[in-house]
């Protein structure tokens, strides 16, 4: 009973009635939009209805305010522990590109036959020495939870591995399979190329740091 209010009555409130006759009752259920538009604009019900409107109002008003604001903090501890991550690795990623433009010479000194023999066995190592220890690096600066950038470290890591490959397939180049091993550092190359500037392009973008270094 406490749900529903009163709108019309038929006959009306202090008019007669024959007896046996008939008397009709409208009610309306409290809180529904047709029964608060039925009440007379100085009904009690109808003014305890719109104060509960307005309190749910601006409940809401605060949820949402609350909801915002708890947003823009993560948004600010995500900023902040990503660029954390960046200039963790900001120098040994820009002298790692160094080394993978270094890699990519001599696959042209190969192809041209200006190098060869234990010279190119020699560079090769060297340059698979250097990409271990930027996998060490990158590995040990794994990121904050807050920065969600793991898959960007996941790919960073697949980069230099696909860099590690390719620098591995150059050690065949100084054999009868020349043309074939070359072929092959050109297609993991280019991937790990494209995985590499798409990850480091990722994590700076996300720790609003201006130029990542990108392998050109």
């Amino acid at each position: 009973d406490a749900n529903w209010v009163g709108l019309e009555q038929d006959p009306a409130p202090g008019a007669g009635a024959d007896p046996g006759g008939t008397v009709v009752l409208r009610a309306g259920k409290i809180g529904e939009a047709r029964t608060k538009n039925a009440l007379p604009a100085d009904s009690p019900v109808l003014a305890a209805m719109l104060a509960a409107e307005e309190a749910e109002k601006k409940r809401r008003e605060q949820e949402a305010a609350t909801e915002a604001s708890e947003a823009a903090r993560k948004a600010a501890e995500g900023k902040e522990a990503a660029r954390a991550y960046v200039d963790s690795l900001d120098p040994a990623l820009r002298l790692a590109v160094s080394n993978h433009q270094e890699l990519a010479k001599l696959r042209r000194e190969v192809a041209r036959g200006d190098i060869a023999g234990d010279e190119l066995t020699i560079n090769v190592l060297a340059a698979r020495q250097v990409l271990g220890d930027l996998e060490a690096i990158i590995d040990s600066s794994s990121p904050a939870d807050e920065a969600s950038l793991q898959k960007e470290h996941e790919q960073l890591l697949g980069a230099v591995a696909g860099f590690d490959r390719a620098a591995a397939t150059l050690l065949s180049a100084d054999t009868a399979q020349k043309a074939a091993s070359l072929d092959r550092f050109d297609v993991v190359y280019s991937e790990a190329k494209a995985d590499w500037n798409m990850a480091v392009k990722s994590a700076y973008t996300a720790a609003t740091v201006s130029g990542p270094p990108l392998v050109p």
